[in-house]
Formats: structure tokens, sequence, C-alpha cells
């Protein structure tokens, strides 16, 4: 059956007529196309093209907008991310997202953007947008990971506010997560220390993903669950480096010696991105020989290394760690060996006072300062020995 033509709409007066289509042959029109500038039925049931929500608003259209024949328009630039985001505050972020959220056909780039916008603004106001962002990509993330979902974790992690994390243990709990969301949840839930979340870390420190386990790892460090103390011995071996490393990490930080040889393994080759956090983790396990090793990863780390080290050296009790604050007290710059003379105040160790006299004349004002404080706390501790 052949589809009639529609009426044509009225024409402005004085308007030339248009010349009428030609006839169709048969459904598709003899060669399979309809003619030119017809009109069938078949629009009728055309889904409707809008344009995708802007996150940058449109000019507003001129007062004189009509003009002789017809109205004039203002063209709209094409819906592009705004790159001036940072410069927002973050009430009108929050206010273009949860606008976007209200969208018809919103794009998934703008909801990206505008998540990683308040991540950097780490503002605890943004916390309900951010929650219903997540909530809207639940049931989507698990079937194909959505970039938005894992764009909402990663700013409710840099928030870091307590009261979201009932909202996405739910959302962990109810398996509502691909796997990276899955991680990134718990990475949001260490961050808060949801002592609730607690089942997730004992559970999840076996699941089939490697970066889901190693963020099981680091929320069960976070929580202090020692009676994981087996899970996580067993994932020193574990194939995946990252998953070995974060199991030795929490077992250091839970003062759990389990850790302690893969630690001191891991500290010669550790990147400078790293060799901080090892140091810390070392601590509540270290002995003697943990100092010495200390002490000469501090001889090829850069500045930020070794203010952890000496940072952690000043934890160690023995003469090790006085031994190597001493030589970490010539260094070059003088940030390492003010750091170094705090160190010796909190070990509070006599054998450190040469080493502290030396400091109290050093040319940097910030070290002599700080060393002669410390040799006053060593003779006011000794005083009260007496």
């Amino acid at each position: 059956m052949d589809l009639l033509p529609l009426p044509e709409p009225p024409r402005p007066a004085g308007s030339r007529p248009r010349a009428a289509a030609p006839a169709a042959a048969g459904k598709r029109g003899g060669g399979g196309r309809r003619g030119k500038g017809a009109r069938t039925q078949g629009d009728l049931f055309a889904w409707p093209r809008r344009p995708a929500l802007a996150l940058r608003p449109p000019e507003a259209a001129p007062e004189a907008a009509v003009a002789a024949g017809g109205a004039t328009t203002v063209a709209e630039p094409p819906p592009t991310v705004d790159e001036s985001l940072a410069a927002l505050p973050t009430a009108a972020l929050m206010d273009r997202l949860a606008a976007l959220m209200d969208a018809d056909r919103p794009a998934m780039a703008a909801f990206v953007a505008l998540a990683d916008a308040l991540e950097r603004m780490r503002a605890r106001a943004a916390r309900p947008v951010l929650l219903r962002l997540a909530h809207r990509f639940a049931g989507l993330d698990r079937e194909a990971a959505a970039t938005a979902m894992r764009a909402a974790l990663r700013a409710l992690a840099r928030v870091a506010d307590p009261a979201c994390a009932t909202a996405v243990t739910d959302l962990a709990t109810l398996d509502a997560l691909s796997s990276e969301s899955l991680a990134l949840a718990l990475e949001v839930l260490a961050a808060v220390r949801h002592r609730p979340a607690a089942p997730l870390a004992r559970r999840h420190l076996r699941h089939e993903d490697a970066a889901v386990r190693t963020a099981a790892c680091r929320l069960a460090r976070a929580l202090r669950l020692r009676e994981t103390a087996a899970a996580l011995e067993g994932l020193l071996t574990d194939p995946a480096p990252a998953v070995a490393r974060a199991a030795a990490l929490t077992l250091g930080g839970l003062a759990l010696r389990g850790g302690k040889q893969a630690l001191e393994a891991w500290l010669p080759t550790a990147t400078p991105l790293d060799l901080p956090e090892v140091a810390t983790a070392l601590v509540p396990v270290a002995d003697d020989d943990t100092a010495v090793l200390l002490g000469r990863a501090a001889e090829r780390a850069d500045l930020p290394g070794r203010l952890a080290i000496v940072a952690a050296l000043g934890q160690i009790d023995g003469r090790a760690a006085v031994t190597w604050l001493g030589r970490l007290g010539r260094d070059r710059k003088p940030e390492v060996r003010a750091a170094v003379c705090e160190a010796l105040e909190k070990l509070a160790d006599l054998a450190a006072a040469p080493v502290l006299r030396e400091l109290a004349a050093d040319e940097d004002s910030r070290v002599a300062e700080a060393a002669q404080q410390a040799l006053d706390a060593l003779a006011e501790a000794a005083a009260e020995d007496w």
C-alpha cells in the first residue's frame, strides 16, 4: 500500500508555491528512494533528535530577534565539556551535575568531567549529588563498567565524608558494581574507616579480581583487622605484584611480623613513590637490622624518601637508628638535617649528643634551632633520670 503524502504547511502570503513531488511508483518510489522533499506518514515515527545537554549555557538571543519575513535565530555552539570547570565554585558544579542527571540524553563525558572537578574540590557538600550519580549507574555498571560510576566513587574517596559510608557499603554488598568500581568502593570505605565494612574486607581478600584484593588489603589495614593475618600472609605470594605488596604493607601497618621479610626485601627496589609508605609500614615490626636497611635505602632516595626514612628511624629504638641518623645529619639538604634533629629528640638517646652539638652550629638557622631544642630536651631528661 502506497504511503499518502501529508498536507503541506500553510505558506506565508506572497510566497511562491513549491513544486509538487512526483508520484511514487511503488512502496520505495521506483529506485528505492523517496521523492526529494516528500513528507510521508513514516516521518511521524522518527525518533526526535534532541541536542545533548551542554555544560556551558548557550548565549542569550538578542532582543530584536524578529526580522522582515521571518525570525532570526542565533546559532548555538556544539555541546562540549566546559574547559573552565576548575574555576567554578563547588555549588555551581553540583548544580550542573544535578541538571545533567535530569536531562533526557546526557553525555557520559559530561558526567565524568563534573565528577572529576568535584573530586579536585574535595568538598563534603558534594556528597549527596555524587551518591546520586553513583546510584544512577549502579545497575548499568555491573553489566558494563560505567566511567561515570568510577568517577563518582573516585570523588567520594577524595571527599572522605563518613556520611557516605552506609550508601557505598550497600552498593558493594548488593553486588551492584563491576570489579573496578567495587575496588573503588572499598577505597572509599577505607578512606572513611567505616567499621561496618569489615565483612567486605574479609570476603574480598579472596576476590577473583586483583584490584579488588588490593583494595580489600587496604580496607583491612584502615580498619585494623588483625584477625585477617592468615589471609594476608597467603597473599604475600599472590601472582599479582600489587596484591602481594598491599598485603605486606597491611601486615606491617598492623604490627604483624609476617610482612617484615617481604617489606625488607621490597625496600631496596622501592620506587620513590612507594618508599615513604614502605618505610612507614616497617616501623611497627622493625629491629636493628631494619634500621640498617632503611639507612642504606636513604642513600639512594630522593628528598621525600629521605625525610620519610628519617621519620621512621626516629621511631625505632636501638643504636643502629641513632648511628644512621647521625650519618643523615650530614645531608646536603637543610630539611633533612632539621628532620634528623627532631628524630633524635624523639629517641632521647644520650649517644646522639655529639651529633646534635655539631648540628647546633649549622649555618642554617632552622637546623641550629632544632638541634639546640633537642639538646635541651636531652639535658632535661638526663636531669630527671639523675
